[in-house]
């Protein structure tokens, strides 16, 4: 899972390239080179391509799903705890949102 508006980074580990082309499928502008960083300004799941040309002038594509989502809440405000048969305890924490 990756988070909305923080940047992460693509590497190309293929070897023997002459050229490498990202597309992070968001809509923004592809990028060339073998390490990039791209920051997903949207919620969803996007599709990341990889497109390489090799020195023998072959062009291959490879592609990974990228999910992207909102960050959890950062603090806590209770921690609960619930009691379970044969004395076993289970810790939650739960996050509980201002209503303005």
């Amino acid at each position: 899972m990756v988070l909305i508006n923080k940047p992460i980074k693509f590497t190309d580990t293929s070897i023997g390239t002459v050229s490498t082309s990202w597309n992070f499928g968001d809509g923004t502008p592809s990028v060339n080179g073998k390490n990039v960083s791209h920051t997903y300004k949207k919620i969803g799941t996007f599709r990341a391509t990889d497109t390489i040309t090799s020195s023998t002038g072959d062009i291959k594509t490879c592609f990974q799903d990228i999910v992207v989502s909102n960050p959890p809440p950062t603090s806590p405000v209770a921690v609960l705890g619930f009691s379970i048969a044969a004395g076993l305890t289970l810790l939650g924490t739960y996050f509980i949102s201002k209503v303005k």
